[in-house]
């Protein structure tokens, strides 16, 4: 999940995800933010999320 917690001293916590997620699209477009920062993919589809996953997670007993 990708974080934005301030833009030009304005807090963006409380916006919404893709709202915060167009602003950081944005900062990579216009060359605000470059290596070593990377933006993560996104998707809103389940199968294509759990195909990107490793597969090492998945064997994490909680409890």
């Amino acid at each position: 999940m990708s974080y934005i917690l301030e833009i030009a001293g304005t807090e963006v916590v409380a916006r919404p995800y893709r709202e915060r997620r167009a602003m950081l699209e944005d900062l990579f477009a216009r060359g605000v933010l470059t290596a070593p920062f990377t933006l993560s993919p996104a998707t809103t589809d389940r199968l294509t999320a759990q195909n990107r996953l490793d597969p090492a997670y998945c064997g994490v007993l909680v409890g």
